[in-house]
């Protein structure tokens, strides 16, 4: 083991003038994350990624890290102790604990007390003064003060004013208890009248947005099989599509059933519906320029584990189409362009990357059929003829898993978020995802009918 190893900068890529870091950096979220499933998405990253290092020679490094992390995690999951953290982090000064000043024992010990003025002497009956001898005492009588007689007229007077004013104040006190003939009125109605229902709530996203309304996809075309279909885009339909403002994209709607629909919050962050690009139909343009991407929530449908067929519609520039965590993250995926490649991070933290041949930059049908399983493959196929074939061996290792969200026009997970997004800059027709690896029959009509409806 090294001594001059530092895990912060070789696995987290936390550099030393951020060190030490404090539970948000070493988590690698934002700081002040008020989002719980955030933080534990974060810790979960965190943990996988050390625990399989943790066999290799920096061992105590990571089983180091990994408390670390254990200690964020109790920290930031429970509000009371993260809002007296985040007051720390906020008013560093406050946090540190002031100390008394250390008592010198040569000193006495008056000096550490306050200043106390001496009270002055009361003379009491037990304790005479004393008086210089020969001077005579004189006897003082006590003064007695008499006390004013009131007369009895007066007080007699008082009282029955009192009592006046007692009675006078309980008779508008019972006066104004009375209802008024309007207000028995008001409770005759009130009291046939039927309490009005309340409109259930819209139920909310975790952002605070109303969930977009379940659609239905209606028949399928023949062409497309519906097994194990967990996307559809279609960006051809109007009413696949719930807009911000003018043509911004704050949903795109889901046609495979499964109400996975993308959604981006941020309006400066949203998607545009342009009409008549492709042949006469419109189609969702992202910029680099504007950081344009959208997120679907349900991490869970994606863990594709060794087989998934992706068939889409696009126009790729350049950045990241779609991700799942990243290539620099354990069960992570992408695929971008440059030139166009599907890249992986197997189980054993190793890079795996499977690329195309010659995709035109132009509107294109691209095919993307991954086995691990069976097939030990990674077919490309562009406007419906076999592009490129990739081999997969028993040692890659690849498994499509992790706690990540799936991610249209941006990188996913950030160990650091000084690393680029490269969002994606394009356009984007059509996009089907299923959870198998579809057989070459399949595939073809899937190609062909697309190929025909975008006239390609």
């Amino acid at each position: 083991m090294s001594k001059d190893f530092d895990p912060y900068q070789s696995w987290l890529s936390i550099p030393p003038e951020q060190q030490p870091p404090d539970y948000y950096c070493l988590l690698g979220i934002n700081r002040y994350e008020p989002s719980l499933k955030i933080i534990e998405r974060a810790v979960n990253q965190r943990v996988e990624l050390l625990q399989n290092l943790s066999n290799g020679p920096n061992v105590k490094h990571a089983q180091r890290v990994l408390n670390e992390i254990a200690k964020a995690r109790v920290c930031l999951t429970d509000p009371v102790k993260k809002s007296a953290y985040d007051r720390q982090l906020q008013n560093p000064k406050s946090s540190q604990v002031v100390q008394s000043p250390k008592k010198d024992r040569n000193s006495p010990v008056s000096e550490n007390l306050p200043n106390i003025n001496p009270a002055p002497a009361v003379k009491t009956q037990s304790e005479p003064s004393k008086k210089p001898v020969g001077q005579k005492t004189q006897k003082t009588k006590p003064q007695v003060t008499k006390k004013k007689q009131v007369p009895v007229v007066a007080i007699t007077a008082i009282g029955l004013g009192g009592l006046l004013v007692v009675g006078l104040v309980v008779t508008l006190i019972i006066i104004s208890m009375q209802p008024s003939a309007a207000q028995k009125n008001e409770g005759k109605k009130s009291a046939v009248a039927k309490p009005k229902r309340q409109k259930p709530s819209k139920p909310k996203t975790a952002d605070g947005q109303p969930t977009p309304p379940k659609f239905a996809p209606g028949k399928f075309p023949a062409a497309i099989t519906n097994r194990d279909l967990v996307l559809w885009l279609d960006a051809s339909q109007q009413e696949c599509f719930r807009f911000g403002r003018g043509n911004k994209i704050r949903w795109w709607l889901d046609k495979s059933g499964n109400n996975n629909h993308a959604g981006q919050v941020k309006s400066s962050n949203q998607p545009l519906l342009e009409a008549n690009q492709l042949n006469g139909l419109p189609t969702v343009t992202f910029s680099t320029a504007r950081k344009q991407w959208f997120e679907i929530e349900n991490e869970n449908a994606f863990d594709f584990g060794k087989t998934v067929t992706m068939i889409y519609v696009v126009r790729h520039s350049n950045g990241i189409l779609l991700s799942k965590g990243t290539a620099s993250q354990v069960r992570g995926f992408s695929i971008y362009r440059s030139p166009t490649t599907f890249r992986v991070r197997n189980t054993r933290d190793k890079d795996k990357r499977f690329k195309a041949a010659d995709v035109p930059q132009d509107f294109t049908v691209i095919s993307l059929n991954f086995d691990a399983n069976s097939l030990k493959k990674l077919n490309w196929r562009i406007n419906g003829k076999p592009n490129k074939t990739n081999n997969i061996t028993q040692a890659d290792l690849i498994e499509l898993s992790n706690a990540e969200p799936l991610r249209i026009g941006k990188r996913g997970f950030r160990p650091n978020p000084s690393l680029p997004a490269f969002y994606f800059d394009g356009q984007l027709g059509e996009l089907l995802i299923y959870r198998r690896s579809l057989n070459s029959d399949e595939i073809q009509k899937i190609e062909n009918h697309l190929l025909q409806k975008w006239k390609l």
